[in-house]
């Protein structure tokens, strides 16, 4: 009797333990293993966060404790629901589901039928066919044969790694909205998805002649100065450098006018009331010399109370922006110009005589983003200054373009916050400018992506990345407790199957906005930061050497592995963007003039001579 109860009682706790180890499971440990890279263990290490209470090695290891006696019942009920789904699909199509899940397509699956003789199981296909369904939702150029891809002659092979970053996009895009099971998505698809790393390098200067850098201290002057005192200056003076010259400025005002008032005129028929307001870094006070003019087009009757437009109401305005983009490529004023529809129409044009670029888009209003960035640059002087180098050393490796998988402006300048922020917080802050661009190098070099998301408001913090597969009630929760910050990180925090390696970077004016859900090119921009961390650490210990022996040091300036050779990359458009701003004030000072004499000469025309009698009015 003593015996028989004593198995009972040891199958219950065995039972027990199995059921907690698997709850754990489900509620807190990944779904499948994520490959680990150096970064990973480098940011454990130096962090302490292997065991970290409430992390996920902690739970893993308690679920591992729990399955130390567990073992499974002999009576198992059916599966129903999500498992059912994950039994049909199997490990790698239930990642799918989570993506689905996570774009917000995915539907509950149908009931199979089941006939006499057949089973439940997902018949066998032939490796071939597993590529069909993938292949039939792809683009027009995974379709294309093999000689006509590449031919186009704008298309060079420092951009190759821009074509497969908008291959990656639209890929992910088809696999999860179409919620085709990776089974049937070749290995080599996957493969590019989940690609390697690499370093990337800024564009290379096209100046014949080796020209010196104007932000450059000079060997004599900077030789008594210590390296952090040498970058603190260099920083400063490449901010006023790449700031626009006063010429820059009027043919940058003179352009925006110009544009607002070719889109105005062209759209504006059929009694329609086209609004253009200028966004982006010219109203943040963070345009560079060779920043894009962003002009966001919209129907005046959008600003009204009762009228709220919805997400469908910007892809429909694409059908009176695409005319607009052909009359630009009519016109002799503008050229290069480029239209997509996509959910956000934009057309892409550059000025023919200034060569400066041009963007518009018709978006949502920015104006909660404006505020976050006006608010962050009262609170942190330095930031602009930062921003400055940052935007250039993005910009030189063409990491800036979102389309093409990069960082956008708004989302560095918000990476720059979380970074500096965060430092604020340590026992060691950063205080000196040149302090705080080092620590956004280390800071995102040694960054676990693939576990944790950043946020700012109300505090800059990480938040653990989930795999919960139905976050919605989480989501209500917080909302209901008035905490709209803890409903956003539950919606952007969700880990994607495909791509565990973005950045999920929390809007401080959106919460539910993710800032790094389209940055494809995450892996590179990490890469190149551990890079370009490393050897600005090197400089300034040769710099700090030579200091030491009483010599000079032999480089030219700190910065130029972050910006390259920024100031001969740049040095044609720039002086193309002056002669212009000259020449346009100069021809409005020539037509003032003229003015001003017809004023003058129509005046003494009706002032009377010496002996002439003034009319009388009748």
């Amino acid at each position: 009797m003593h015996s028989s109860r004593s198995a009972l009682r040891q199958s219950c706790r065995a039972q027990n333990a199995y059921n907690a180890a698997t709850a754990l499971r489900c509620t807190f440990s990944t779904t499948t293993r994520l490959r680990q890279d150096s970064s990973t263990a480098r940011d454990s290490r130096s962090h302490g966060e292997g065991q970290a209470a409430g992390s996920y090695s902690s739970y893993e290891t308690s679920a591992e404790k729990f399955s130390g006696e567990a073992r499974r019942s002999s009576q198992r009920r059916p599966p129903s629901g999500i498992k059912r789904q994950q039994a049909q699909l199997g490990g790698k199509g239930f990642l799918l589901a989570q993506q689905a899940i996570i774009d917000g397509t995915w539907s509950a699956p149908l009931p199979r039928e089941q006939k006499d003789g057949q089973t439940d199981e997902r018949p066998a296909e032939k490796p071939l066919e597993r590529t069909k369904s993938f292949r039939r939702y792809s683009s027009n150029d995974e379709r294309r044969p093999q000689q006509y891809i590449g031919q186009d002659k704008y298309k060079s092979a420092a951009d190759s790694w821009k074509e497969e970053m908008q291959w990656i996009g639209e890929s992910v895009d088809i696999i999860s909205r179409n919620r085709i099971p990776l089974e049937d998505v070749d290995k080599e698809t996957l493969a590019r998805i989940d690609y390697e790393p690499m370093v990337m390098k800024p564009a290379e200067s096209t100046s014949e002649k080796r020209q010196p850098i104007p932000w450059s201290q000079g060997q004599t002057i900077s030789r008594g100065s210590s390296a952090m005192e040498r970058l603190d200056s260099e920083i400063n003076a490449f901010a006023a450098y790449i700031s626009p010259t006063t010429a820059e400025s009027a043919a940058r005002d003179a352009i925006a006018s110009r544009a607002r008032s070719f889109i105005e005129n062209a759209l504006g028929i059929n009694n329609r009331e086209i609004r253009t307001d200028i966004f982006g870094s010219e109203q943040t006070g963070l345009v560079l010399a060779h920043s894009d003019i962003d002009i966001r087009v919209s129907d005046s009757k959008w600003t009204r109370k009762k009228y709220k437009p919805t997400f469908g109401t910007y892809y429909s305005f694409g059908k009176i922006m695409k005319p607009l983009a052909e009359r630009m490529r009519s016109s002799t004023e503008w050229i290069c110009v480029s239209f997509r529809h996509s959910s956000y129409p934009i057309i892409n044009a550059q000025h023919r005589e200034s060569g400066i670029d041009l963007q518009i888009v018709c978006a949502p209003p920015t104006t909660p983003q404006q505020k976050w960035t006006a608010k962050y640059m009262n609170e942190m002087p330095n930031l602009k200054a930062l921003y400055s180098v940052l935007r250039v050393m993005f910009g030189v490796r063409g990491l800036v373009d979102v389309f093409n998988g990069g960082v956008g402006s708004y989302g560095l300048f918000m990476m720059l916050v979380a970074a500096i922020k965060r430092g604020e917080r340590s026992t060691n802050p950063p205080v000196t400018i040149g302090e705080q661009l080092m620590h956004f190098l280390k800071f995102y070099a040694h960054f676990d992506m693939q576990k944790r998301g950043l946020t700012l408001s109300p505090v800059a913090k990480p938040f653990l990345k989930h795999d919960v597969q139905t976050p919605t009630p989480y989501i209500a929760a917080a909302n209901a407790r008035g905490d709209p910050v803890r409903a956003g990180q539950w919606a952007i925090g969700r880990l994607r199957p495909l791509q565990p390696y973005l950045l999920s970077l929390q809007d401080p004016a959106k919460p539910t906005n993710d800032l790094g859900r389209k940055s494809n090119a995450m892996k590179h921009i990490q890469e190149t930061i551990a890079e370009l961390s490393v050897a600005m650490q090197e400089n300034i210990a040769a710099v700090e050497v030579a200091r030491a022996h009483g010599s000079a040091w032999e480089g030219e300036s700190l910065l130029e592995p972050l910006v390259g050779r920024a100031h001969e990359i740049f040095a044609g458009r720039r002086q193309r963007v002056e002669d212009w701003g000259k020449a346009d004030a100069q021809s409005h000072s020539i037509k003032a003039g003229r003015r001003s004499v017809k004023v003058t000469s129509s005046q003494q025309d009706g002032v009377p001579q010496k002996g002439e009698e003034i009319p009388q009015a009748a």
